[in-house]
């Protein structure tokens, strides 16, 4: 670590040797119309600017060598084309309209390439339809996306589900950094919030090669907003009043920026009661709370730019237990108290980021460090076998150096270096796993060849991690922990291809491999899981889980029709999951961690058409089947489903604009390929019904949705849900008003 903080002070010594270059250019319409106001921005250089009437711009404080632009418009498709400086061209951008602002900058490991330059098949969800979803957060947000579902044991603890895989085998990625937040079980959510997120890409299949063992099964990153614009002080305040839990979300920024300096500050919160299913029939205890303060200064220097990064998120959450439905109801919908059993997180994340470019190559030297604190309070219980509150502390500290080098004007090759560790420590009186100590090195190299109409990627990494637990208890009691030492070696590599076959077809082909050392609960965990009624014991003999996954994705894009075909085969040798015994420990089956070769295997499909400039259809298909090798299937795979939505634009006039209205309809096919012991879920309808509009109030344009989810207030039960064993349904009906508010300072 020293070392790398030597080397960036060397690096900021060197900072007056490299020149500086400017870009202009101007913006118009395929009719050569001037566009006003039109986004251009280097991503990889925090620099943002707007066109003027005339459309016009100018960028200035560019080093030396090639960097990816990127230019969006409202109902025109995002442009984006790779430039070397110094670029003495004065650019004639002409947009394309389209209905579908599918963003065209795909962010991998320390690059940004255009989508079409990526081999891995990826998905993006922007701010804008976030924002009108209409969900509950983030993570529901995201399972509107081919591929993704969603694992929840109630609305406030949920994680990502991709292609089947969840946990600490999908690598949760913010400002280049996985977020750690022990989500080693499947009672244990991700702190996901839409606050300060311009976007979140989802990169399927395995991303180890670049992200480490945590990208095992691929990686959802959060792309946080962008800059403002050069000279200027841009603010926003977004709310969103949910009828069902009678709950608020409420975030605020301010941002600005200047040649040398910008910076992005926000904070927000939300507050939730518990839910009702279909009927009024309240599911106690699932009630949650939470606050953000974010942070963002960006240094532009003369041969490139660093960046200090902080997020602090505080999360608590009710949990349900088969007892708080045993009692009367007696609480009002606006009870906010956490008098059962609940959830507590914290995170502390601060990064420090430097880009140093150096002619025809770059130098990326980061620093991150997280301070995670996971409680779980155990409430008011008084009949409980295991009494005590879990408290674990676990801090991570990250250091990452990467050297990427131009080979010509048709390839590069990069270099990465990792240097990761991580401590777990126990201060509650229960526990679940060990105090432990896990540390590991990292190595990787990734070339990537432009052929013209065919892109290549090609790559290989190698970690070795230590695991290292302490010693706990007596023997044959609970809480004994007995202390171990483990190593891992493990080898990962990519292959891929992605060929423009015309304007408009693109194929990609991707071969990845990965790994995944079992978490600190497979390998060592002894404990009741008081909210699954489960005692699980771990095994510190596992194996690492190795895989190699198969991807063939088939894009077309027209300006009025795209369609995505994504079929996957994902092959793991020593998977790992829980078994069921038929020991029991005062009431509490006993479940073994356990492994087995398995397969997953699927398919993704997305449609998007027009007809006419006023009604715009989207379709989504999914499907995934996972067995083990001896044909039995895997618990907690998802449901095929089937999402449809109509979206039609509304003439409205006068201070309104953009005015749309959305139908969508959701459909879970029955789920009854599950495993032994696991209960069938039925399938379920749901209709979904929106109104979206700009509407003028002053001189700013606010941008309002309404949209009501589960309209026909239907009963059902999510197959992912963690409760629904316990007979408690997903939520009913509700409705959801939402605002985006623009301020602008200077």
């Amino acid at each position: 670590m020293k070392k790398i903080i030597l080397t960036i002070a060397i690096c900021w010594l060197c900072t007056n040797l490299y020149a500086q270059n400017t870009l202009e250019g101007t913006v118009k319409n395929s009719e050569n119309e001037p566009l006003a106001n039109a986004y251009i921005s280097i991503p990889e250089l925090k620099l943002t600017t707007l066109s003027n009437s005339e459309g016009t711009f100018v960028l200035k404080n560019i080093p030396k060598g090639k960097f990816l632009m990127q230019i969006t418009y409202q109902g025109f498709e995002s442009f984006s084309k790779t430039l070397k400086f110094p670029f003495n061209d004065n650019l004639e951008i002409a947009m394309t309209p389209s209905i579908r602002e599918m963003d065209e900058v795909v962010i991998l490991g320390q690059s940004y390439k255009e989508k079409t330059q990526t081999t891995y098949p990826v998905s993006s969800l922007d701010r804008k339809k976030m924002h009108t979803n209409g969900g509950f957060g983030l993570s529901e947000a995201l399972s509107t996306l081919p591929g993704i579902a969603l694992f929840s044991n109630g609305p406030g603890i949920s994680k990502p589900v991709l292609h089947g895989l969840t946990g600490s085998r999908i690598s949760i990625v913010n400002n280049g950094f996985a977020i750690s937040q022990q989500q080693w079980q499947n009672e244990h959510g991700m702190l996901l919030f839409d606050a300060g997120i311009d976007r979140v890409q989802v990169i399927k299949g395995p991303a180890s090669l670049l992200y480490g063992e945590g990208a095992f099964g691929g990686t959802v990153q959060l792309i946080p907003e962008n800059e403002a614009p050069v000279g200027k002080v841009l603010g926003d305040i977004n709310a969103s009043m949910l009828s069902n839990t009678i709950g608020l979300n409420l975030d605020a920024g301010v941002k600005g920026s200047s040649e040398k300096l910008s910076w992005i500050i926000r904070a927000g919160g939300q507050s939730h009661g518990d839910y009702y299913s279909s009927n009024t029939q309240r599911a106690p205890n699932t009630r949650n709370a939470a606050y953000l303060f974010q942070g963002t200064m960006n240094f532009h220097r003369k041969n490139g730019v660093s960046t200090v990064n902080y997020n602090y998120t505080n999360s608590t959450s009710g949990i349900i237990e088969a007892q708080e439905l045993l009692v009367p109801e007696q609480e009002t919908r606006f009870e906010r108290e956490f008098e059962g059993p609940h959830h507590m997180v914290q995170l502390h994340n601060v990064n420090f980021k430097n880009s140093f470019f150096l002619g025809t190559g770059k130098l990326n030297l980061n620093l991150n460090a997280q301070l995670n604190n996971r409680q779980e309070v155990e409430g008011m219980e008084e009949n409980s076998v295991d009494i005590g509150d879990l408290e674990v502390h676990s801090n991570t500290f990250v250091e990452q150096a990467t050297y990427t080098k131009n080979l010509g004007s048709n390839s590069d090759f990069t270099l990465g270096v990792e240097a990761k560790q991580q401590k777990f420590e126990n201060l509650g009186e229960r526990r679940l796993i060990p105090d432990a100590d896990l540390s590991s090195i990292s190595g990787y190299a990734v070339t990537n060849w432009d052929l013209g109409k065919l892109q290549l990627q090609g790559g290989f990494r190698y970690d070795f991690k230590q695991v290292k637990t302490e010693g706990a208890g007596t023997a044959d009691t609970l809480y004994y922990y007995q202390s171990f030492e483990k190593t891992f070696d493990q080898y990962n590599g990519n292959v891929g291809l992605n060929w423009t076959m015309t304007d408009h077809l693109t194929t990609k082909f991707n071969i990845g491999a990965g790994s995944r050392v079992p978490n600190l609960a497979e390998l060592a965990s002894d404990g009741i899981h008081e909210g699954t009624t489960r005692y699980e014991i771990g095994n510190s003999d596992l194996k690492f889980e190795r895989n190699i996954q198969y991807d063939l994705a088939l894009e077309a894009k027209y300006p009025y029709f795209g369609l995505l075909v994504d079929v996957y085969y994902n092959d793991i040798n020593d998977f790992i999951y829980l078994q069921e015994s038929n020991e029991m420990y005062f009431g509490f089956t006993k479940y073994y961690f356990t492994q087995q070769n398995a397969s997953f295997k699927g398919i993704d499909i997305g449609l998007d058409w027009a007809l006419g400039q006023s009604i715009q259809l989207n379709h989504t298909f999914s499907a995934v089947e996972a067995k083990t090798d001896d044909g039995a299937y895997l618990p907690f795979i998802p449901a095929f489903s089937l999402l449809n939505t109509v979206n039609i634009n509304l003439p409205l006039k006068g201070k309104f604009s953009e005015t749309n209205l959305v139908l969508s309809s959701r459909h879970y096919f029955k789920q009854d390929k599950v495993a032994e012991n696991e209960t069938e879920t039925e399938g379920y309808s749901l209709i979904d019904l929106g109104v979206n509009t700009q509407l003028e109030m002053g001189n700013k344009t606010v941008l309002w949705s309404l949209k009501v989810t589960n309209l026909l207030d239907e009963k059902y039960f999510n197959h992912l849900s963690f409760i629904k064993d316990l007979g408690v349904p997903n939520m009913g009906r509700n409705v959801v008003l939402s605002a985006h508010i623009p301020l602008n300072f200077r």
